[in-house]
């Protein structure tokens, strides 16, 4: 209204109203951009905080969601270790059963072995009792024979020499048995 009027006043060469028209267009100019750069800081400074609440959401969020991966990391990687841990020690016990059993075969070839040598010495030992007793006894017999047969001793003693050579020849053949 005012720029209409002072053009009406600019057009009839009133140049005194229209440089109070002018005045007042000025004052109502700068108090309604004083109003809309009120309205337009409060308006910015609104869309600042509203801005800066946003971020803080917004890195809350990121802070929960980089907790929430950081601790499913590192159960993930706690895990993976109780795993690694456990297949080691069952690798390690079974090399040590592997071993243990090893161990035991070792010992029972050995223990085979051992028998097999004690059953060898047990038949020298036998044989060298069977050729010391019954040797003996068969030598004393063969010479008893020897004697019946060439007549120098009396048969009565020979004959019972032999029988008692005979009987201690079977006597060590029982107690070898």
């Amino acid at each position: 209204l005012y720029t209409a009027l002072s053009e009406n006043y600019r057009n009839a060469k009133q140049y005194d109203k229209l440089a109070t028209t002018l005045e007042k267009l000025i004052v109502l100019k700068d108090s309604l951009y004083a109003d809309n750069a009120a309205k337009t800081m409060a308006d910015l400074e609104g869309k600042y905080e509203f801005q800066k609440k946003e971020n803080t959401i917004i890195q809350q969020k990121f802070d929960l969601t980089k907790s929430k991966y950081l601790t499913i990391g590192l159960i993930s990687i706690l895990v993976l270790i109780l795993i690694l841990f456990w297949s080691l020690f069952k690798n390690y016990q079974f090399a040590q059963n592997r071993k243990l059993n090893a161990v035991i075969i070792e010992q029972k070839n050995l223990s085979e072995a051992a028998v097999l040598s004690a059953e060898e010495n047990e038949r020298k030992r036998i044989a060298a009792d069977l050729h010391d007793n019954i040797g003996a006894n068969a030598a004393a017999i063969m010479a008893g024979v020897g004697y019946l047969k060439d007549g120098i001793y009396n048969s009565n003693d020979v004959l019972g020499q032999l029988e008692e050579n005979a009987s201690g020849m079977v006597n060590n053949l029982n107690e070898t048995i």
